[in-house]
């Protein structure tokens, strides 16, 4: 894991340099490697650094798979730009504004090559308003709504109330392979707030991307919306820690005051100290000392990271799947500062329905308020059974003799 910590940033300077080839002087699990590598989304960076360093350290054989991901990698962020680039345009032409972000407007916007960063999907923001017509134009071009694993198709009832309590709807296109998510919040509302796109619009920046040009966050906004994102996620990866760093490297000279200040009026400080905190001690990412102070007077915030690093360096996703089996994660509750905005993420969680709830029983549009009450009673015969369930796996303990 040093060897990977080593390689995630996109820095080549002698020390970093020097240290890869002490590590690879070590002896080296490179199955173990190349698996986490592979699950943190850090190959490109991870074969960018052997490349440059040391590549006859690396055995053939795993320098041949690392140059194959990083290939691959290369061209679908090609064809993810390119794709993005024709929707972007498609979505001016209609008059829907549109602020892509994360994909390879992050790679190029921060990591400044769209072959460093591990591709994913494509991340667009419109407003509220826009949806179903981004939607249309989606069809148009053969792309497939795909909101649920299990559901293709939704009701006009079951839409209405999708574009009402969630925040995006993912699309698929199966001969280009590509999925684009359409969002009108970046975050989820139990998480932290709503950005008015009015005022993103006044805050934007363009950003040159694959011979274009496209919009996307200020710096200050970005870096926030990178911070939540990993801690909804419980900073899992170690490329959402890297985005961060990256993102502080790269823009020394934003407006930290009005950072801080934007943050804690969302209630949301805690979650940006967070990733600071990860991004500087474990990528010695150039954070502001003033920052770093305050990210170490607040006791929570080492207490998540702790919590952070034990699920980052896991071997295994067995943490996250763990954390998975309830609806309530005490990490999410222990990230919100103030009690105000604990008590609504327990209520939002608990109470407020969401696609399961609907798609399980179907309600007609003037009984949608049953849901309130029907959701709870879901989440206690779900969670029971899987408790039940735990327990007899576990077996009854022994009787003292």
């Amino acid at each position: 894991m040093k060897l990977l910590l080593c390689c995630a940033r996109t820095r080549r300077d002698p020390e970093v340099v020097a240290r890869i080839t002490t590590l690879l002087q070590e002896e080296v699990d490179w199955d173990y490697l190349l698996q986490t590598a592979g699950r943190h989304g850090m190959i490109p960076l991870l074969f960018w650094h052997l490349d440059h360093a040391c590549p006859e350290a690396v055995p053939e054989a795993y320098m041949t798979e690392f140059r194959r991901n990083f290939r691959s990698n290369s061209l679908k962020n090609l064809l993810l730009t390119g794709e993005l680039l024709k929707l972007y345009g498609l979505f001016e032409q209609n008059d829907i504004f549109a602020i892509p972000y994360k994909g390879p407007t992050l790679a190029a916007s921060v990591y400044r090559d769209l072959s460093l960063r591990q591709a994913g999907d494509l991340d667009i923001l419109v407003g509220m308003r826009d949806v179903l017509k981004a939607k249309e134009l989606l069809l148009s071009l053969g792309y497939e709504p795909t909101p649920w694993r299990t559901v293709d198709q939704l009701s006009p009832t079951q839409e209405k109330a999708f574009l009402r309590f969630e925040r995006e709807y993912a699309f698929w296109h199966e001969g280009a392979g590509i999925s684009v998510e359409i969002q009108w919040e970046v975050i989820p509302r139990y998480l932290s707030f709503s950005w008015d796109p009015v005022t993103l619009r006044q805050r934007r920046q363009v950003v040159s991307l694959g011979g274009g040009a496209v919009s996307t966050f200020v710096p200050e906004d970005l870096l926030l919306v990178l911070c939540i994102h990993g801690s909804k996620h419980f900073w899992e990866r170690l490329r959402w820690v890297c985005d961060v760093g990256e993102t502080v490297n790269l823009f020394r000279e934003m407006d930290w005051d009005d950072l801080i200040a934007r943050a804690a009026a969302f209630g949301s400080e805690r979650m940006l100290l967070l990733g600071l905190y990860l991004a500087h001690s474990l990528l010695n990412a150039d954070v502001p000392v003033t920052l770093l102070d305050k990210a170490r007077a607040d006791p929570a915030v080492e207490r998540l990271a702790e919590d952070a690093c034990r699920r980052l360096f896991s071997e295994s996703d067995d943490t996250v799947e763990n954390l998975d089996w309830s609806a309530f994660h005490p990490f999410h509750y222990r990230m919100r500062e103030r009690w105000r905005d604990r008590l609504g993420y327990v209520l939002l969680k608990l109470a407020e329905p969401n696609a399961a709830d609907w798609m399980e029983r179907p309600l007609p549009e003037r009984l949608f308020p049953l849901y309130y009450v029907l959701r709870p009673l879901r989440l206690i015969r779900k969670f029971g059974r899987r408790l039940v369930k735990r327990i007899k796996e576990k077996g009854s303990p022994p009787l003292d003799s």
